[in-house]
């Protein structure tokens, strides 16, 4: 995002997170890149909008795949012009949160970012401040959405604005 002052950035896993049981459950056996949940990827989708945010993959889905492979992905489940910077480094520890250090050792104009993943064995001693785990039964929920808001933007005080999108 060159020539950007402030970049921040979701480091997103897909499995449990743009997919899950419930998923599986739901919508029944299907290829890898037909099983995401449309609901979980407009949740993704509407946060890195509202608090103008990229994606870097950090998911397995990456190995051999690049940036614009998930781009043509979620633009597949209504995600018009995703802006997916990249992909995290693959280190011979398979550790995402080294991963993730070395993307960012690589990116210094980054000021925040969060890493959404339902795995927190080997990220979120690494991020204890800029960690959103996501429960792999339900995947990513509006509870999520607003943990990760509030992490991308911490002066943002008016959570209510993302409450009042819909009027029950």
């Amino acid at each position: 995002m060159p020539g950007l002052d402030k970049v921040k950035i979701v480091f997103l896993d897909i499995d449990g997170v743009l997919n899950s049981y419930r998923t599986a459950y739901a919508m029944g056996p299907m290829k890898e890149e037909d099983g995401l949940d449309p609901i979980a990827v407009g949740l993704v989708r509407e946060m890195c909008r509202l608090n103008k945010a990229g994606v870097v993959i950090s998911s397995t889905w990456r190995l051999g795949r690049d940036a614009q492979d998930f781009v043509i992905l979620f633009e597949r489940y209504g995600w018009k012009n995703p802006t997916v910077i990249g992909v995290t480094p693959t280190l011979s520890t398979g550790h995402r949160g080294k991963e993730i250090k070395a993307w960012l050792s690589g990116n210094s104009s980054i000021t925040d970012f969060v890493v959404v993943d339902d795995d927190n064995y080997d990220t979120a001693d690494d991020f204890p401040d800029n960690f959103v785990h996501v429960d792999s039964k339900e995947g990513f929920l509006y509870r999520d959405f607003i943990k990760c808001s509030k992490i991308l933007t911490p002066d943002y005080s008016k959570v209510s604005d993302y409450i009042n999108v819909v009027d029950f």
